[in-house]
């Protein structure tokens, strides 16, 4: 889910979007060490060292980044199939609920 769309999503439902902040820069975090060490190369040979790919792979960085990536996104995913406040909230009107005031003045167009 794109970060703005997640942040907009746990807004629309009343949640601190700092969740999709942790998530996304966790995610970073493990694709720059899983690049930095030479994983992809690693892996991508005629005779791989399995090894060599799981102390990557178990290394408490990516360890670590990935599981909380992976929480992150579980949290946000669960979050956003909460259903929106039916008034306002902090961060603005809900666009799903249109106040009766207004539905009564577009049915009379």
């Amino acid at each position: 889910m794109p970060v703005a769309v997640g942040v907009r999503r746990l807004h629309d439902s009343g949640h601190n979007a700092i969740w999709v902040y942790i998530g996304f820069v966790s995610s970073v975090i493990a694709l720059v060490y899983i690049h930095a060490t030479g994983f992809f190369e690693l892996a991508n040979t005629l005779n791989p060292n399995p090894e060599k790919i799981f102390e990557t792979l178990s290394s408490p960085v990516y360890a670590v980044s990935a599981s909380v990536s992976f929480i992150c996104g579980l949290v946000v995913f669960i979050f956003s199939l909460f259903d929106s406040n039916m008034g306002p909230n902090k961060y603005g009107d809900s666009p799903k609920y249109i106040p009766a005031d207004s539905q009564d003045q577009t049915a009379s167009l």
